[in-house]
Formats: C-alpha cells, sequence, structure tokens
C-alpha cells in the first residue's frame, strides 16, 4: 500500500484484511514503495498517484508504471482523490487494473478489489449460446450485473444523477461503475460505451449475469 497519508494506509489495509488479503507493507514515499515492490513482488499494488512531489521522490504515477513493468501479473489499483478524467486515463495508461476515488462507500472499494481479480472467472462462454449473444459478451468483459444494470441505464439516456435516484445509490457509485465500465470494455465515455451497448442488442435483453460479488 502506498499514500501519502498514513490514516490512508490503514483504512485500505482494515478494508482488505476484510476479503482476507494480507498486507505486505505500507509507505508514504513512493519511491521506497517502489523498491519494496520489486523485491517482494506482490500480487497486488494499491496505491495513490497523487502524491506531493518531495526532493528525491518520484511521483506516485511514476511509481505506478515502475510497479507493473517490474511485476508481471500484478494487479495494481489507484485510489486517489481525483475525479478528473485526464488523471483516471493517465492511471489506465500507466497499467492501472482499476481506478477508484476515495470518496466511495467501502463495500465499492472492496468491491474492485474483488473484480480485478475475479474477471477471469467470468470468461467462458455458454456453450450452448452463440458466440455473439450479449450474454456471452457481458460475460467475456467481466462486467457485474450491477455494471450491466447502469451502463443499460445510461444507454436509455439517463444523467448520473438519474441513474442514481433510479437505482438509491450516490451519484459517485454510478462514476465508480462507469470507470469500471469504460476500463473493461475499452472505452473512453458514456458515448461509447452506449454505442457499445446498442451495438450489441444489450437494451433488448436481460444479459446481465447474476453475480453474487456484485453491489
Amino acid at each position: 500500500l502506498i499514500d501519502q497519508h498514513p490514516l490512508w494506509l490503514d483504512i485500505v489495509e482494515v478494508a482488505l484484511q476484510k476479503l482476507g488479503v494480507e498486507v505486505l507493507a505500507k509507505f508514504t514515499s513512493p519511491t521506497h514503495g517502489l523498491s519494496a515492490v520489486k523485491e517482494a513482488q506482490p500480487e497486488l499494488l494499491v496505491v495513490d498517484i497523487e502524491t506531493r512531489r518531495a526532493d528525491g521522490e518520484i511521483e506516485g504515477l511514476e511509481c505506478l508504471r515502475g510497479a507493473v513493468e517490474a511485476v508481471a501479473g500484478l494487479k495494481a489499483v489507484v485510489f486517489s482523490r481525483s475525479k478528473s478524467d485526464e488523471v483516471i486515463a493517465s492511471a489506465f495508461s500507466a497499467g492501472a487494473a482499476a481506478y477508484v476515488v476515495k470518496t466511495v462507500q467501502p463495500e465499492d472499494f472492496v468491491s474492485a478489489i474483488r473484480q480485478v481479480f475475479d474477471r477471469s472467472m467470468h470468461l467462458a462462454a455458454t456453450p450452448t449460446r452463440t458466440a455473439s449473444s450479449p450474454r456471452v459478451l457481458v460475460e467475456a468483459h467481466g462486467l457485474t450485473s450491477r455494471e450491466v444494470e447502469i451502463l443499460k441505464l445510461v444507454a436509455e439516456g439517463l444523467t448520473n444523477a438519474q441513474v442514481a435516484q433510479r437505482l438509491v445509490v450516490t451519484e459517485q457509485t454510478v462514476k465508480f461503475h462507469l470507470s469500471n465500465i469504460y476500463r473493461k470494455l475499452e472505452t473512453s465515455n458514456r458515448t461509447e460505451a452506449s454505442r457499445w451497448a446498442q451495438v450489441h442488442d444489450l437494451l433488448e435483453s436481460d444479459a446481465g449475469p447474476r453475480l453474487a460479488s456484485s453491489f
């Protein structure tokens, strides 16, 4: 875990322990954190890329990029305050598997961690269905039931606020799920994601997989 604020390190550690994840080390320094990642070769890295640049320190984004390059198969989750599309895009470009804003609900953070590890569980296509069926496409991209639900509503033209009201969740929770949807579908915005849903007939089917881990 790498975050310049010790309090966030403790909060994230508690959340990960509930998932049965062993935290090997915590660092407030990206430079020291990257060195530890290279040495320990962990499976998961949770890092805040918006760290203040200090003398002799590398930036959080550079730490992320270096960690992903140094550890094959590393799942890197960015946990930062920024909601900027530019910052989020830079995180994924540097190798992040997920981006979580610090204002999300605890269960959404836990869901993000589950998803970066569980995605491979939903890759197998159902033999009785064609490769082009909506359900198979949804499973192949690792979308959860909640993500499919939000994608459908967005594709129907609802705003984030309207989706939040419809699902009785916070608007930030909707944004959190949309960022995961964009990453999984390899799209950049709601327009591209909506087009994907329309092209693949998602609006006309109940294609979402029923996953116990979705929120």
